[in-house]
């Protein structure tokens, strides 16, 4: 009388919920992500004595693009600002039960940290000459802009220089860590509750940050100098290692929680297996891991090789994003409305202006930073 169905229960009551974040998060987390990759790399290399290459004086102006850019997201998603402020004149009366606390406080302190370097890691000579130039009734706001970075250099400064890096890398760690600790607080999620995703973001954002020194800080150099420098190869096997690092990660999570983790675990990667598992090949496995590894170990070092393994290790970083937040969710509460899944038209004009944003600045900022002055040694000029 009856035909037995072979769908799950979660498709025959097929109905649409509410998602707890929109895929901003993800614009967000990765963002954020490769802008703290960026800086932990630049802070390495200081820290090691590389301070007249291209990546010094480019990286932290990508950084505070990329920064910025993640910001908008964060309006973005909870619509009215004035969350955001009661949150930092209120929020702290319980400021210990919550991961956005500390988010709020010291992602901003991030974004200060690499502005301010930003102008540390120009050549004092032509940062003093460049402010020579503009309008006077202008400099006072140009000079507290660089906060008067001409006049001396953290790094050179005992104990400064090295407490700076020290501090830098730790944000720049926090800026990689802090989406996928915001979501492992998230409750009734399983999938999202593990420490594989913090991992799985710091790696990506390591290699993300890789892939700017390899592709996008020649391309910006090219720009404002006419010359095209090849980066180090160094880059090209830290992103190399942290690939490959971020697929043993990503692939032994889903492993585990497929054959040992509770049902609601069970169920994400019988979601993740099925529904979404082309997407699982083709943008995290083929384009994210696969393609940049071949290319990293058989490409040599041909400029059109480094740009394609680049742009394969972004896409693959969102991609892993992506992912994560659609299938943590997706099975949440009602367990229902995961097969139709679809970014809304709002999420995708706000995903183009983040791009937009985060271009436009980087080449904003790289083309009007000095680059060298023919001043000579010691005669900088006032300003």
């Amino acid at each position: 009388m009856f035909e037995r169905s072979t769908l799950p229960m979660n498709e025959l009551f097929n109905v649409v919920h509410e998602r707890p974040f929109s895929l901003l998060f993800a614009n967000y987390s990765v963002l954020l992500g490769v802008a703290g990759g960026i800086a932990i790399l630049w802070a390495v290399n200081a820290w090691m004595g590389r301070r007249d290459t291209p990546g010094f004086r480019l990286a932290m102006p990508v950084a505070v693009s990329l920064v910025l850019a993640g910001f908008m997201n964060v309006l973005a998603e909870v619509q009215q600002p004035g969350r955001l402020i009661y949150g930092y004149i209120y929020g702290w009366v319980y400021a210990d039960t919550s991961i956005i606390k500390y988010g709020i406080t010291l992602l901003p302190l991030f974004l200060a940290l690499c502005w301010w370097l930003m102008f540390q890691s120009l050549d004092p000579r032509a940062l003093a000459d460049g402010i020579a130039r503009v309008p006077r009734p202008v400099r006072p706001v140009v000079r507290f802009m660089t906060l008067w970075s001409w006049r001396y250099r953290l790094l050179d400064v005992p104990f400064v220089g090295k407490a700076v890096l020290v501090a830098l890398i730790l944000l720049g760690l926090f800026a990689q860590a802090y989406s996928g600790i915001f979501l492992m607080n998230e409750h009734g999620v399983p999938l999202w509750n593990s420490p594989a995703q913090v991992i799985l973001f710091v790696l990506t954002g390591l290699a993300g940050g890789a892939a700017v020194h390899v592709a996008v800080i020649p391309l910006l150099n090219a720009l404002s100098t006419r010359r095209w420098m090849a980066p180090g190869r160094h880059y090209h096997w830290g992103m190399l290692g942290a690939v490959v690092l971020a697929g043993i990660v990503w692939y032994a999570w889903l492993w585990w929680i497929a054959r040992f983790g509770d049902i609601a675990n069970q169920r994400a990667a019988a979601l993740l297996f099925g529904p979404y598992f082309s997407t699982i090949v083709w943008h995290t496995l083929v384009i994210g891991l696969a393609l940049p590894f071949v290319i990293l170990v058989f490409g040599g070092q041909r400029i059109a090789a480094d740009v394609l393994a680049s742009i394969g290790v972004l896409w693959g970083a969102y991609a892993l994003r992506y992912l994560i937040l659609i299938a943590g969710q997706a099975l949440n509460r009602s367990g229902a409305g995961y097969l139709d899944f679809a970014p809304n038209e709002e999420v995708i004009w706000y995903t183009a202006s983040d791009a937009l944003i985060a271009v436009s600045l980087a080449l904003l900022l790289a083309s009007i930073l000095p680059i060298n002055s023919n001043v000579p040694v010691g005669a900088a000029k006032e300003v």
